[in-house]
């Protein structure tokens, strides 16, 4: 099916940019995250499967509802009304860092409680030993064998891990909860990873 496109909304603000993903608002409880070029459908479809995954674990995450396209690139709509990331509350509030690492460490506790759906998101130590193998232009082979065998170390378990947690990917909700806005990252695994 053709995909909407959005590049014509008068609503469409951009708020943020991080890891080469632009974040825009849409209106007042519409956010849009844009791909950088060249990013496969594939990808974009496999987080949003991700995002519900994670919302049926009880792991708190934006509602991804409709793939878009703007500018000529890809796009993932989400509810959100009136929100801004932990970083930009930062910006304008840095005094209240310490409140924020705090609830922070308490969102984090609550994705590594959390038993997602296995059979949907990847397993950590094999995302992890991709990353070794693909590191060939930095290391030699029994350099990477030996990250390899790092990685064979560390349990297994079933717990959601999120590969990504800073404060560029942490929404502040307008009642003041925390919700995770990305999740191409998210794993099962030990929590250790994302530590």
């Amino acid at each position: 099916d053709k995909l909407r496109d959005v590049s014509n909304d008068k609503n469409v603000h951009k708020i943020g940019y991080s890891g080469g993903i632009t974040l825009y608002n849409i209106g007042d409880d519409i956010f849009m995250k844009v791909y950088p070029a060249g990013t496969g459908f594939e990808l974009i479809e496999h987080e949003k499967q991700y995002a519900q995954a994670a919302l049926l674990s009880n792991i708190p995450t934006l509602i991804a509802y409709d793939i878009v396209t703007f500018n000529g690139q890809y796009g993932m709509l989400y509810e959100l009304p009136k929100a801004k990331t932990v970083f930009s509350h930062l910006e304008q509030t840095p005094w209240k860092i310490m409140q924020y690492a705090a609830d922070m460490g308490k969102l984090l506790r609550q994705i590594h409680s959390a038993k997602p759906h296995l059979d949907i998101i990847p397993r950590a130590s094999e995302v992890y030993k991709s990353y070794a193998e693909k590191m060939n232009s930095f290391f030699n082979a029994s350099e990477i064998q030996t990250l390899i065998n790092i990685i064979d170390v560390i349990p297994e378990a079933g717990t959601a891990v999120y590969d990504n947690f800073n404060a560029r990917n942490v929404f502040v909700h307008q009642n003041g909860d925390l919700i995770l806005i990305n999740m191409t990252g998210i794993q099962y695994g030990e929590p250790i990873y994302d530590l």
